[in-house]
C-alpha cells in the first residue's frame, strides 16, 4: 500500500513537471536569505560593552556612523564566555563596527579595545551573512578579532 502511495506521488510530480514545462518544477526555489546575524562574543575574563553601531546606508564615513542613533545598546554587558546573537533585516546593515569596545575590571575602571573596522555590505559581507567580533583580552592587549562566516577578516 505505501510503495503504491510513492509511485502515484513520482507519477504525477513526474507528470507537474512535463506539464509545467522543463525550465519548471513543483518545488518552491529555496529562500533567498534577508537578514545579517551578528554574533557578539566574549572571551575576556571581564565583562564587556560592545559599542556596535549599525547604520542602514553603504558607506557611512565613521563620523556619521558614530552617532547615537545607530548606536545599538548591549544592556545587560556581555559577561565571560557570553555570546550574544543580533539578527538584522539586510536594508537594516549597510555600514556597522564596533568602536573601542570597553572591557570593565571593575565599576571604575576599564580597558578600550583598538577600534574595530567599519563594515560594509557589498564589500565586507553580503546578506545572509554571520558577523562575529569577538573580545578577546590575551592578558597583555585587549582587542576585537572580527570574523565573516567564521573566517577572520586580514589585519
Amino acid at each position: 500500500m505505501i510503495q503504491e502511495s510513492r509511485l502515484k506521488l513520482i507519477a504525477l510530480l513526474a507528470g507537474t513537471a512535463i506539464w509545467m514545462g522543463a525550465d519548471c518544477v513543483p518545488f518552491p526555489p529555496e529562500p533567498v536569505p534577508d537578514t545579517v546575524v551578528i554574533e557578539l562574543a566574549n572571551y575576556a575574563e571581564f565583562p564587556v560593552e560592545p559599542w556596535l553601531f549599525v547604520d542602514p546606508v553603504v558607506g557611512v564615513a565613521i563620523e556619521e556612523l558614530l552617532v547615537e542613533e545607530n548606536w545599538v545598546q548591549i544592556d545587560p554587558l556581555l559577561e565571560p564566555s557570553e555570546l550574544a546573537t543580533l539578527e538584522f533585516y539586510c536594508t537594516e546593515v549597510g555600514t556597522m563596527a564596533s568602536d573601542h569596545a570597553w572591557m570593565y575590571i571593575s565599576d571604575t575602571e576599564y580597558y578600550e579595545s583598538p577600534d574595530g573596522p567599519v563594515l560594509d555590505q557589498g564589500v565586507d559581507f553580503e546578506c545572509g551573512d554571520t558577523i562575529t567580533l569577538n573580545f578577546i583580552d590575551d592578558g597583555q592587549v585587549f582587542y576585537t578579532l572580527v570574523e565573516i562566516n567564521g573566517q577572520p577578516l586580514p589585519d
